[in-house]
């Protein structure tokens, strides 16, 4: 699974504003300052998504650190 801390590192480095990413995954942005925080998990279809914005593969996310 993906960790929240993991997330957020990688949406700050990628530059991605965390309102473009909440509108991109159809969340509030407290959802997802919830998962960034380990608070709630991320669903599946967001995992894929999150893939698609970041442009890697689930190995490529899990691997990151």
């Amino acid at each position: 699974m993906i960790k929240g801390s993991k997330l957020r590192k990688l949406r700050e480095e990628l530059g991605i504003p965390i309102g473009y990413l909440a509108h991109s995954l159809d969340i509030s942005i407290t959802t997802l300052i919830a998962i960034e925080r380990g608070k709630k998990q991320l669903t599946r279809d967001q995992i894929y998504k999150i893939c698609g914005i970041f442009n890697m593969t689930i190995a490529e996310l899990i691997a990151r650190k």
